[in-house]
């Protein structure tokens, strides 16, 4: 036997010392046991979700903001902004460019050797900033005395953005870059729809909200479907996207209640209870609590409104509604589970039943 391979016993010291979890012990033997061909019955039964790693990772990534704030002014000092560029647009796409540049030879330390993620989360920020400046830039090289199109210097800088957000996820695979490529795929259809057609855009932002709200959902589910017991990538993947795609698919359903988040009728406040009902019964159904986190803001939004009809004192309506809301994602953190387990365990057994992450013990 290789003295360098791991014993359950070794995992089990890990546990005990803090340095692994129950649930990332059990998804290493699964792992294993799935590389070995083995069956695998393990599913986790939380959505990982890695933010920073350790506070080398959190002091590196203070520093790179800073330094990314100190460069990112500079380049503004040097150049002005594509509104009123104050040296040649060549020389101001050079120079942003040359920013990034700069910033990827940082993720090839720090991403890719290093693999620290709130850093790598910080430079890719930067990255896309900066191309998308430079994007904005490129608008006035054919023509630098003009000023282009209202619109169009906002629709290259997404575009520009979404290009450097997928060349770094094609070379790092940091799961947040999806994130950034489906947040600046959305903010390059909504620009180009309100540059090309902005009085539809204006009656009808919220259709395009929700396509791209749905398009990236389904991405979303993909990953899901890859790996349904939690134990790879795929899975904080599906989770950045899930994050992107509620708060997407909430604006198009009830984002344009008429008063936007001041509830002024119990219709209003009920629409918004069956929507979060129905994404609820949803996020159930996938196991991805993500699903609801964007909608919390227009259900306490509907809650504040409802307890206001009974009369009382400001005070006591936000006390009430901050404990109903709290009450309500204490609940769902704490016995997801068990209530998912009873939710499933009401469909009929079948293909689609089969297709669902599992029920979890």
């Amino acid at each position: 036997m290789n003295n360098s391979m791991l014993s359950d016993a070794d995992l089990e010291l890990g546990i005990a010392e803090g340095i692994i979890s129950v649930d990332q012990a059990e998804r290493l033997k699964a792992l294993a046991a799935q590389r070995r061909g083995e069956a695998v019955t393990y599913a986790s039964g939380d959505e990982p979700f890695r933010l920073f790693r350790g506070f080398r990772d959190f002091f590196l990534a203070l520093g790179l903001l800073l330094l990314g704030s100190g460069a990112a002014s500079l380049g503004v000092w040097l150049t002005g902004n594509w509104h009123r560029p104050d040296t040649a647009p060549l020389i101001a796409v050079a120079i942003w460019l040359g920013f990034a540049g700069i910033a990827w030879l940082f993720a090839e330390w720090i991403t890719r050797r290093l693999r620290l993620p709130l850093s790598s989360i910080v430079i890719l920020g930067f990255v896309a900033g900066v191309a998308g400046i430079a994007g904005g830039f490129l608008t006035f090289v054919p023509a630098p005395s003009s000023v282009p199109p209202e619109g169009m210097p906002l629709t290259v800088a997404f575009l520009a953005a979404l290009a450097a957000t997928v060349l770094f996820y094609w070379r790092f695979r940091l799961p947040f870059a999806l994130f950034a490529i489906a947040a600046t795929l959305a903010g390059t259809a909504l620009a180009f729809t309100f540059w090309n057609y902005p009085d539809w855009a204006e009656a009808n932002s919220r259709i395009v909200a929700g396509l791209v709200g749905l398009a990236v959902f389904i991405a979303a589910l993909s990953y899901d479907i890859r790996d349904p017991r939690r134990l790879t990538r795929f899975s904080e993947c599906g989770l950045w996207l899930h994050m992107l795609a509620a708060p997407l698919l909430v604006h198009a359903a009830v984002g344009g209640v008429q008063h936007g988040l001041d509830i002024q009728s119990f219709g209003e406040a009920t629409r918004i209870f069956l929507f979060v009902s129905l994404l609820s019964g949803i996020a159930l159904l996938i196991d991805r609590r993500a699903l609801l986190a964007s909608s919390l803001i227009y259900l306490g939004a509907a809650v504040y409104a409802t307890i206001s009809g009974a009369g009382l004192s400001d005070d006591l309506v936000i006390i009430l509604t901050l404990m109903s809301i709290g009450g309500f994602v204490v609940l769902l953190g704490t016995a997801w589970t068990a209530i998912r387990n009873l939710f499933i365990g009401l469909l009929p057994e079948g293909r689609f039943r089969d297709a669902l992450p599992p029920i979890r013990p």
